[in-house]
């Protein structure tokens, strides 16, 4: 099944881009991240495996203590959009 991306979610996915390549800040050795960024901000649609992914992501994550790099790297993989967004969708 494809999941169209929400514009909010593929926003956040660019800024966190563009924030990792101006400050080399997020998780420079992690590609998943980086990987699932560009997919969010460049493409129309995800299947339901990488949408699993984003949600579990955010699942695990969601409560790390606050610094740059878990800022830029939950914007990599759609910020707090992407939250509601995998909420809604694996839920239907």
């Amino acid at each position: 099944m494809r999941h169209k991306i929400p514009p909010d979610v593929k926003k956040a996915a660019r800024q966190g881009l563009k924030l990792r390549k101006a400050k080399q800040t997020g998780n420079a050795n992690n590609r998943t991240g980086y990987n699932i960024a560009q997919r969010l901000a460049n493409c129309s649609c995800v299947n339901t495996e990488t949408l699993k992914k984003i949600s579990a992501y955010h699942a695990r994550w969601s409560t790390a203590p606050e610094s740059e790099t878990v800022k830029v790297n939950n914007l990599l993989w759609g910020g707090k959009a992407a939250i509601a967004w995998t909420e809604k969708e694996l839920n239907q």
